[in-house]
């Protein structure tokens, strides 16, 4: 960084001045300097004002720290030499060179990651860098994530050199990160509770589908109810839970068979074991719902809020659902018109305890909602003219559809023709189901244990389940989890290891990031993570390799409605501070970018 100074002096009757800039010359490696500018005889200027050279220091000092204005300094002292540096190597042709992985490597020391896995590599006496190659697969795994072959083929597009790691080392690597999943899960907890003020008390709980490009099942590939509709390939089953902030606490691989519901206790024991402190609320979607689940959440001291399904209830339990007493209401300031309304009942049925325990007696509690009312109506409106269209197209397509969505509306009917033995089947509109559809219109069930919480705040909990769902949403788009291209299961589960630690360190820098009032899409702080590089040339003295910082200028920001464009490098910068990496010069060298970056890379 250039040193500006006032330079004045005495000569005879007459005071002189000047503002002088040192700096480093990149090219010749020497200090120099030049004058910003030549203020000339000040006598007659001190003489009207006897504060005139103070306010010039003054001046200097206001210079000094201003960051941007050092900046512009650099720059201009760039430019001057830039013409004999740029003639002699660079072009066009010159690659540029991604370093977005230097945030994501301070956070990974930060967290004690690279110690972890240089002593795991060191244990079992490996002949290559283990902790380089798991890095390079969850740093890659984020900002540009492909299958491990063309992972190493976009080695030479960064600036640290990860191709020390051949193909085979990296497939060696999910073999060890499959063996020590639950270490490096609970490492990395400890990690960030460390880092952060982890809220624990509050836990979400969910299960998806990944897919591969496969159909035939093994051991841990199996064809299931696939999220994602593609039910002819094999799939596995994740179950993820995650805190507040949406950084994983745990996780589970399942067979892509696996029922949902039997999945939840699985992950809860395993977390429970690493924080038995306190009594965690687990919050889950009604797919999670059920007696052995929910009496073996008491059983590990946990108490729950769980959707559930309002269409279970007995008849006296539906009257009593659908009767005008005991709601609360919420009135639009518009329009006047109820716009949403809750009441609390009886849970049907007791959560059973240990045999010298009384049954826990649940809470139902029930919302009803304008916005939810015209959702469903136009999603059963849709299904009931689609179920229109099915009955004229034939039973064969029907019998081929899958047995959701609109086909739910549709049931086998027996007509008997005098003049066949065997009766005819075909296929009617149920519109019995129809109208019970339309009754639950708007309606939504939770079930809880929480005592010491109203029910408007059980009912804000169970509605931040969408922490969870967006974090599948990161690992299916940004992260592009699926499909899997690893085929055995070792390496299936190494590549969840690699996927879960790429989402926590995500999840974990948008934490950081929103403590300082900068808040991003996982997908715009890809884009801003990937915007700045450097591009190598060769100075005309002494052959010193110098790196000319290059990148995007300008994108339309998308999550503001307005036209603005942003400055990619600028706001790079910006989010990259955050984790303790300086911005780079105009022009630099290897050592000054190693000092800026601070990361144990090599480069």
């Amino acid at each position: 960084m250039p040193t500006i100074a006032l330079q004045h002096y005495k000569r005879g009757s007459h005071y002189y001045a000047s503002i002088i800039e040192t700096f480093r010359d990149p090219v010749t490696r020497k200090n120099s300097s030049r004058t910003l500018e030549a203020l000339g005889d000040i006598s007659e200027k001190m003489k009207e004002d006897p504060n005139y050279l103070q306010s010039l220091k003054d001046r200097v000092t206001a210079l000094r720290s201003d960051a941007s204005r050092a900046e512009q300094l650099q720059e201009a002292a760039v430019r001057r030499i830039a013409p004999a540096v740029f003639n002699s190597s660079a072009d066009a042709s010159s690659p540029r060179l991604h370093y977005g992985m230097a945030p994501i490597r301070k956070v990974w020391e930060k967290l004690g990651l690279n110690a972890w896995f240089r002593k795991a590599g060191y244990n079992r006496k490996l002949s290559w860098d283990l902790d380089l190659a798991v890095f390079y697969q969850v740093a890659s795994r984020i900002l540009s994530p492909l299958s491990r072959r063309g992972m190493r083929r976009q080695c030479p597009r960064h600036l640290f050199k990860f191709d020390s790691v051949s193909l085979d080392h990296h497939y060696e690597a999910l073999d060890i990160l499959a063996a020590s999943k639950p270490t490096i899960i609970k490492k990395l907890d400890e990690a960030v509770c460390k880092e952060i003020s982890r809220d624990c008390s509050l836990v979400f709980y969910d299960v998806t589908t990944f897919y591969f490009e496969s159909f035939e099942p093994d051991c841990l590939r199996e064809r299931g109810m696939s999220k994602e509709h593609r039910t002819h390939e094999t799939q596995v089953l994740l179950g993820l839970l995650i805190d507040r902030c949406g950084i994983p606490l745990d996780y589970e691989i399942y067979r892509g068979n696996t029922a949902e519901v039997k999945t939840l206790m699985k992950v809860v024991e395993s977390f429970r074991e690493k924080c038995p402190q306190g009594k965690p609320i687990v919050v889950a979607d009604r797919g999670l719902n059920s007696k052995d689940n929910l009496s073996k959440l008491i059983k590990n001291d946990c108490a729950f809020i769980v959707a559930h399904s309002l269409q279970r209830l007995s008849s006296k339990e539906l009257g009593s659902l659908f009767s005008e007493d005991g709601w609360k209401y919420k009135f639009d300031s518009e329009t006047g018109e109820m716009s949403w309304k809750m009441k609390t009942m009886d849970c049907p049925d007791a959560v059973k305890q240990e045999e010298s325990q009384e049954a826990v007696k649940p809470r139902l509690i029930v919302t009803w909602s304008a916005k939810r009312y015209a959702h469903d109506m136009k999603e059963l409106n849709l299904q009931w003219e689609q179920a229109k269209k099915m009955v004229s197209a034939g039973t064969g397509r029907i019998d081929a559809s899958f047995k959701r969505g609109a086909r739910q509306f549709l049931k086998r009917v027996k007509q008997s023709d005098p003049d066949e033995k065997a009766p005819e089947e075909r296929y009617e509109l149920n519109r019995e189901l129809y109208e019970r559809k339309i009754r639950f219109a708007g309606y939504y069930g939770l079930i809880t244990c929480c005592e010491d919480l109203s029910d408007e705040e059980i009912y804000s909990r169970l509605r931040e389940l969408w922490k969870i769902e967006n974090c599948f949403r990161v690992m299916k788009s940004v992260l592009c989890t699926r499909p899997i291209y690893v085929r055995t299961e070792a390496h299936i589960r190494g590549h969840f290891v690699v996927c879960v630690l790429a989402l926590a360190l995500e999840r974990f820098m948008a934490f950081k990031l929103r403590e300082q009032g900068i808040e991003y899409s996982a997908e715009m702080m890809v884009e801003l993570l990937m915007s700045p590089t450097v591009s190598p040339i060769e100075g005309v003295k002494n052959k010193v390799k110098l790196y000319l910082k290059t990148g995007e200028q300008e994108l339309e920001k998308p999550e503001s409605s307005c036209s603005k464009s942003v400055d990619l490098n600028q706001e790079a910068e910006k989010v990259m501070a955050v984790f303790g990496v300086e911005p780079l010069p105009t022009l630099t060298t290897v050592v000054d970018i190693t000092k800026r970056l601070g990361v144990r890379l090599p480069i």
